[in-house]
């Protein structure tokens, strides 16, 4: 694949090239599709910030968003469900992405997923049917960078 960089035109091996700029090395390499998908069992760390290690110069696929579902207990995770962002509050506005929760809890995504300035609105939707929605707007995908942390983990019926 050719790519444009700073005016260059790089031809970039499947294994990645590496450019050396300045103070530090960047990796330039291809994303590697993740995406997650019910009764789907290969992700991990449930509750961590999958953004610590899937991020842009990483080996294992660059997520835009990511994060983990549990229970109302929150303790236990909440697998096969719906992730769904919107431009507005309350599920209004126009819907800028539709993930599914894998079978470990998990749901994640390399597609690319559009911030608008406003942020979107995050909304659960549970294999029973129930949902949750945020009342205030992300402006990035990751989600377990709060919930879990300094936030409440994401739960639903």
């Amino acid at each position: 694949m050719i790519k444009k960089i700073f005016g260059f035109y790089l031809l970039l091996a499947a294994a990645g090239l590496f450019i050396t700029s300045c103070d530090k090395d960047i990796t330039f390499q291809e994303n590697n599709p993740l995406i997650s998908a019910h009764d789907l069992t290969i992700s991990h760390h449930m509750g961590e910030n999958c953004m610590k290690c899937h991020y842009y110069s990483g080996t294992r696929g660059w997520f835009t968003v990511a994060g983990t579902v549990y229970d109302s207990s929150k303790v236990n995770t909440n697998p096969n469900g719906y992730i769904y962002l919107y431009t507005a509050p309350d599920s209004t506005g126009s819907m800028e992405g539709a993930i599914q929760v894998d079978g470990h809890g998990n749901f994640y995504t390399t597609n690319a997923v559009f911030f608008p300035a406003g942020g979107l609105y995050p909304e659960v939707l549970g294999k029973s049917g129930a949902r949750r929605r945020m009342s205030t707007p992300v402006a990035d995908g990751q989600c377990n960078k709060c919930h879990g942390d300094t936030e409440d983990p994401i739960w639903i019926q």
